[in-house]
């Protein structure tokens, strides 16, 4: 589950910068949790984090909180 939940992440991560390209818009891709080391990575709080954060979405991927915003 988690591998299709980690492939699912990179195919949504590659879909926002074909969008992207098209849209001449790029988005911005950044850690959601600034301390080091990071908190063990949990979806609910990384998305809260990101929103937080003026994000659209947030998503764990290889255990960080990575968020996106345009």
């Amino acid at each position: 589950m988690k591998v299709l939940l980690s492939v699912f992440a990179v195919v949504t991560i590659m879909a926002l910068f074909v969008f992207a390209e098209e849209e001449e818009v790029k988005p911005r891709i950044f850690r959601g949790f600034d301390s080091d080391p990071e908190p063990p990575c949990n979806n609910t709080e990384c998305l809260e984090t990101c929103r937080n954060h003026s994000a659209i979405f947030g998503l764990c991927f290889l255990g960080q909180c990575y968020c996106v915003r345009w």
